[in-house]
């Protein structure tokens, strides 16, 4: 298997990139709607700014694990963040964000990448991070359509 790999899910939302936006470009937002957010509860979190150079920091359970995140790029169509994960396997990733207005919708494209350490590369990320991906759009999307 490579040493690197890539996912990407996309998803259309019926509000305009805005509304979109502004759930990606601040981490306390990311509560509405990561798939990551409902795996602890109990997870402590930390929040450093908003936009470009914000970051944000957790450490929870096993499942959720420990480490940080930070926006290293957002613009109007493009929110890109930084993740480095301590626990439970130390990873590091990038994720990028697109927004594109369509029929007075949002396109959203997430797509994922990162090296694969000896360890996960054992795991077919398109089947383990896919469905993640699949997840936190229907959330994000529920979350811009109710405003």
């Amino acid at each position: 298997m490579p040493d690197t790999y890539t996912v990407t899910r996309q998803v259309r939302v019926a509000a305009p990139p805005a509304a979109v936006h502004a759930l990606l470009a601040d981490f306390r937002r990311w509560r509405a709607w990561s798939p990551f957010e409902d795996l602890d509860p109990d997870m402590s979190r930390e929040y450093d700014g908003t936009g470009a150079g914000s970051g944000y920091r957790w450490a929870g359970s096993f499942k959720a694990g420990s480490g940080s995140m930070r926006m290293t790029e957002v613009e109007p169509t493009r929110v890109v963040v930084e993740q480095v994960n301590t626990k439970p396997v130390r990873s590091s990733s990038t994720s990028t964000f697109t927004l594109a207005e369509a029929d007075g919708g949002t396109v959203v494209t997430w797509s994922g990448s990162g090296r694969q350490g000896r360890l996960m590369r054992l795991l077919p990320m398109e089947k383990f991070l896919g469905p993640t991906f699949d997840k936190g759009l229907a959330s994000l999307r529920a979350a811009a359509e109710q405003g």
